[in-house]
């Protein structure tokens, strides 16, 4: 079972409220509604920690605020009766710098805390979909790259840019270069207009590559 960490909201507890300062600006704190006590919580929380999926365990990073509407959105009613329990909201900062809520019906009954925290095949190819955005960033983060575009903005255009390669049919390295390029030309995120610069990035891109690997525009 992994950890968690679950607090009691005061408004006028200042530990909490120095606790709450060192997360200022990271996607890691969400403000949960429930029936439950904190104690019962944490232990439904820990419970989804870790995940099988595909005959692997790995990190379920459902604590990255980023990541929460896309978890709820691949869990079966019964998964999220197991990790939400009677919760009735749950609200969290978003990727625009808001406050967003999942809402959340406890359905009548009891209300389990799982034993085997696990996702199909399809649940787990759908949130490494939904992730790659984020991590396609980071990868050009280390190469140096920048942008002036702010985070929400950012992950907009880089899912859009992905979602055309794969409708391209690029992938590896090509890819990054072409989210690159994405970036450095300050485009929208709208599909139409990416399509018409990526039909002139893709024929300067075979001009200048020396590889013969075919890619298709």
């Amino acid at each position: 079972m992994g950890r968690v960490a679950v607090l009691k909201f005061g408004p006028t507890d200042h530990s909490l409220r120095r606790i709450l300062s060192r997360s200022d600006g990271f996607p890691m704190v969400s403000a949960i509604t429930t029936f439950e006590t904190a104690e019962r919580l944490a232990e439904r929380l820990a419970a989804w920690c870790v995940v099988e999926a595909d005959g692997q365990r790995f990190n379920f990073r459902f604590s990255d605020t980023r990541r929460l509407p896309d978890i709820f959105g691949v869990l079966t009613n019964q998964q999220r009766t197991e990790i939400a329990g009677n919760a009735i909201g749950r609200r969290y900062i978003g990727r625009n710098g808001k406050w967003s809520e999942i809402r959340y019906e406890p359905p009548a009954g009891e209300y389990p805390i799982t034993a085997h925290a696990k996702l199909d095949q399809s649940q787990f190819n759908r949130l490494i979909s939904d992730s790659e955005p984020d991590e396609i960033w980071a990868r050009l983060e280390y190469r140096g790259e920048t942008t002036h575009l702010p985070a929400p903005q950012r992950h907009a255009l880089l899912s859009s840019a992905l979602s055309l390669a794969r409708e391209r049919k690029i992938d590896g390295d090509d890819t990054i270069l072409w989210c690159a390029a994405c970036l450095s030309m300050n485009v929208t995120n709208d599909l139409a207009a990416l399509r018409g610069k990526f039909a002139t990035w893709i024929t300067d891109n075979m001009r200048t590559n020396d590889d013969d690997s075919p890619v298709t525009a």
